[in-house]
């Protein structure tokens, strides 16, 4: 694994995960449970948050490739979709899961914004891809999936420069 990669990834696994899943910092993943990313998610609305972001900021087809967690684009795109399906998922249970525990006004005005990161690392204006056409289908995927698993708000966020602002529009402009 890439030395920029540690500590940039909280991983979704189906289920719960192993103690030894939970954090393995030698490898540069953190790994979560499903069930803890929804615990945290309740958490937060029980306080009161009417708004929860997805647990998706590094599901990025090129982190994945960075990182070793993909073995080629066309995996890189599979997967970074579906850990930003299963990120929706678990938002969508925990407002599900708090509905059930407080009553169905419990969760008026609750609304779920998706992540739309950076497509590298933040703060980092120079290492963002100088042309914006590469960016765009990169977040064309990211935007898609996140509207068609039915989120309340894209949040664009943490971005370092115009050029990211712009793919982002003119990948908003395909869907």
């Amino acid at each position: 694994m890439c030395p920029n990669c540690i500590n940039l990834f909280t991983t979704i696994f189906p289920g719960d995960c192993s103690d030894e899943q939970i954090l393995n910092a030698s490898e540069g993943t953190i790994f979560v449970g499903e069930s803890t990313v929804e615990s945290i998610h309740y958490d937060y609305l029980a306080a009161g948050c009417d708004v929860i972001t997805t647990n998706s900021f590094v599901a990025v087809p090129r982190r994945m490739l960075e990182c070793g967690l993909a073995s080629n684009e066309p995996d890189a795109f599979h997967r970074a979709a579906m850990l930003i399906k299963s990120s929706v998922d678990r938002a969508m249970a925990a407002v599900s899961n708090f509905e059930n525990s407080n009553g169905k006004g419990a969760i008026q005005n609750k609304r779920i914004a998706g992540c739309v990161p950076p497509l590298t690392e933040c703060y980092f204006g120079d290492k963002v891809p100088s042309s914006v056409e590469t960016m765009v289908p990169e977040y064309e995927l990211i935007i898609s999936t996140l509207v068609e698993s039915n989120v309340d708000i894209l949040l664009c966020e943490t971005l370092s420069t115009v050029r990211e602002g712009v793919g982002i529009m003119e990948a908003l402009s395909k869907i």
